[in-house]
């Protein structure tokens, strides 16, 4: 119901026709065609479930703020996104890189290793978070905390790397990390007492709270804010810039603040403009916010 009413204000965007500084559906829709070079994007998901971003439903549909956002996109260009779900990152990573007309979602953090192998259009942000047990009675604040802990961690995340650097500062009182390879199995070791600590993306966490009925909290600060983005093929700069366009447009129009809040997040977790990588270009100028847009907008 949440997204009909998102999807309404984006048809009466679109019906109006107009925007400050003339970025329009029309003008997307014009750009579009001549950037893509396929009838249907294939979209690749993930196998883990990177709730509230991407979740596989039981008939194997997929919902989340991705697919809202996914949905809102295709809208707005009149293409259709056919999604498929892949066994892991690295091959989700090798498959949008054979594949110019192939993209892929999910809690994607962007840094600068990845982007030497993909793009990226930015779409939110998140830092990373510390979570335990509601009954837990240390004391955590960061991850100088976490030294003689045990510690569980998702394999392949920045997270990893996080507490190797930090393990250099801890002497002879190291971290044992625990490696998961989904957040359902780390969890399961923080209920069971085998860690005591899960260091994840804190909007990652924040979900996991809810779903967990407040049997966990989050502690300590939040460290390394960081975009997360839409994976594209290096070889088709075009279809990236196209997401960002789309995505400064549903920033301008206030539909992408309101999917924010649909998810419970603030707007403290969007991006403002997007942009290819971390610090690329914004793409169109016409559809890029300003600074005084992103100023309200942030604020």
């Amino acid at each position: 119901m949440q997204f009909a009413l998102l999807l309404l204000l984006l048809v009466a965007s679109v019906s109006s026709h107009v925007t400050e500084s003339h970025c329009t559906d029309d003008s997307l829709l014009h750009d579009f065609p001549r950037r893509l070079r396929s009838a249907t994007i294939n979209v690749v998901i993930p196998p883990d479930d990177s709730a509230p971003f991407v979740t596989r439903s039981d008939y194997g549909v997929p919902y989340g703020f991705d697919i809202d956002l996914m949905n809102l996109i295709s809208f707005l260009y009149r293409k259709p996104f056919q999604y498929q779900y892949e066994s892991s990152t690295v091959s989700t990573i090798s498959i949008v890189q054979s594949n110019v007309n192939t993209i892929a979602i999910g809690a994607s953090t962007i840094t600068p290793e990845l982007t030497r192998s993909v793009d990226f259009a930015q779409f939110f942000k998140t830092g990373s978070s510390f979570l335990v047990k509601s009954s837990y009675g240390g004391t955590i604040t960061g991850l100088n905390s976490l030294c003689g802990k045990n510690v569980a961690v998702i394999s392949g995340t920045i997270q990893v790397d996080d507490l190797n650097r930090q393990n250099t500062q801890c002497r002879f009182n190291r971290i044992t990390i625990k490696e998961y390879a989904s957040n359902a199995e780390a969890l399961n070791a923080l209920s069971n007492g085998v860690v005591e600590v899960f260091v994840a993306d804190e909007a990652l966490l924040k979900a996991l709270v809810v779903i967990s009925n407040n049997a966990f909290k989050i502690v300590g600060r939040t460290y390394n804010v960081l975009p997360y983005g839409i994976l594209c093929n290096k070889n088709n700069r075009e279809l990236c810039c196209a997401l960002v366009n789309a995505i400064n447009y549903l920033i301008k129009e206030g539909i992408y603040e309101q999917l924010l809040q649909r998810y419970s997040f603030s707007c403290a977790y969007g991006v403002c403009p997007s942009r290819i990588n971390l610090e690329g270009p914004t793409c169109s100028s016409r559809c890029t916010p300003g600074r005084w847009e992103c100023k309200k907008y942030l604020h």
